[in-house]
C-alpha cells in the first residue's frame, strides 16, 4: 500500500470568473466563509500531506481570504490564458508526490471525498489515475500518480488533461464530483451568497 502522506492536495482558484457578472465565485460566501478558504480547509483536514493553492484573478482578495491557513500559495501569472496554465503551474512544484487535483468552485466536495479517492489511488499501489464520478459520469478531484505529473507541466492555455485521464479509475462520490458553481444563480442554489 502506498504511503498515506505522499499526496499534495491542488486547489486551483486562478480563473477570471467571466460569468459572475463581476464578482468572484471563489470568494462567494458558504457557511460565512469565502468558498476558497472553506475548500482549502477541507483539503487541509484530509489525507495531503500538504496542500497548494493556485491564484491569479483577484489575487489580493483571495490571499486575503486564505489568511492564517497552512497553505502555499502560488501565483499564476499567466492565469488568463486558461486553466491549463494553473496546472501546469501546479505540478512545477511537485516532483515525487502524487498530486491531488481539486477546483476551489465545487463547494459540495468535503473531506471524506478527497480521502476517498487517495485511499482508492493508495489501494491500486499509487501507479493509476483515480478520479471522482458521479455515478458513471466522470468529475472531481482527480488524483495523478508522481510519473504522469512531469506531463501536466507542459499543459498549456485551456488545454486540460483530458487525453491523460481517460480511462481513470472512478470512484463514486455522487453529485459533489460534478456540481460547480460558474453564475451568481448557480452559488445561491448551491447554498452561497455571491462574493
Amino acid at each position: 500500500m502506498a504511503d498515506t502522506q505522499n499526496v499534495v492536495g491542488v486547489l486551483l482558484a486562478a480563473g477570471q470568473a467571466r460569468r459572475m457578472e463581476g464578482a468572484s465565485k471563489v470568494l462567494a460566501l458558504f457557511d460565512d466563509k469565502p468558498l476558497v478558504r472553506r475548500q482549502a480547509k477541507r483539503l487541509l483536514d484530509s489525507l495531503c500531506m500538504e496542500v497548494r493553492v493556485v491564484i491569479g484573478h483577484d489575487q489580493a482578495r483571495v490571499t486575503e481570504a486564505l489568511r492564517d491557513l497552512p497553505v502555499q500559495i502560488i501565483h499564476n501569472p499567466k492565469h488568463a490564458d486558461g486553466m491549463g496554465t494553473s496546472i501546469a503551474c501546479a505540478a512545477s512544484r511537485v516532483s515525487k508526490q502524487g498530486l491531488l487535483l481539486a477546483f476551489a468552485d465545487m463547494p459540495d466536495l468535503d473531506t471524506p471525498h478527497f480521502d476517498a479517492i487517495i485511499a482508492r489511488w493508495q489501494k491500486l499501489g499509487a501507479q493509476q489515475i483515480v478520479r471522482g464520478a458521479n455515478r458513471d459520469a466522470p468529475g472531481h478531484p482527480i488524483l495523478f500518480p508522481s510519473k504522469h505529473v512531469p506531463m501536466l507541466r507542459n499543459l498549456s492555455g485551456d488545454q486540460g488533461a483530458k487525453a491523460l485521464v481517460e480511462g481513470a479509475e472512478l470512484v463514486d462520490i455522487g453529485n459533489a464530483a460534478t456540481l460547480d458553481v460558474d453564475t451568481r444563480a448557480e452559488v445561491r442554489k448551491a447554498g452561497g451568497q455571491p462574493g
